[in-house]
């Protein structure tokens, strides 16, 4: 079974170097838009997306949940070597790599259109 909820962007104790958070279901407070990521849990590409949705996430208001894919059939055979993709309110807008700038202007964009 895949974690799904919103990712809390509070840090909690470590070094410094990563970040970590925790998972809550569902965040009703947020007015923005809603990213998705779907990610593995070893994949450079995926921890670069992550930080440039984390860094526009300290900005802006926003919803984000993150799936990983590993062990789940379905989701490998839908996304396998896209990895990360990521949609904002629905649609898929990057695999790979994400545009810092285009996806600020997405998500600061309550609609999320480009």
């Amino acid at each position: 079974m895949q974690r799904r909820g919103i990712f809390s962007l509070y840090p909690s104790a470590g070094d410094g170097a990563n970040f970590s958070g925790f998972w809550v279901p569902y965040a009703p407070g947020v007015s923005g838009a809603t990213v998705l990521i779907y990610s593995r849990r070893t994949c450079g590409l995926c921890d670069k997306a992550r930080a440039v949705i984390l860094s526009e996430r300290a900005r802006t208001d926003f919803a984000f949940e993150e799936v990983f894919i590993d062990g789940d059939d379905d989701l490998e055979r839908r996304y396998g070597l896209r990895v990360p993709v990521v949609s904002v309110n629905g649609i898929e807008e990057f695999e790979y790599e994400i545009e810092p700038v285009r996806f600020g202007r997405m998500v600061r964009n309550k609609n999320g259109s480009k």
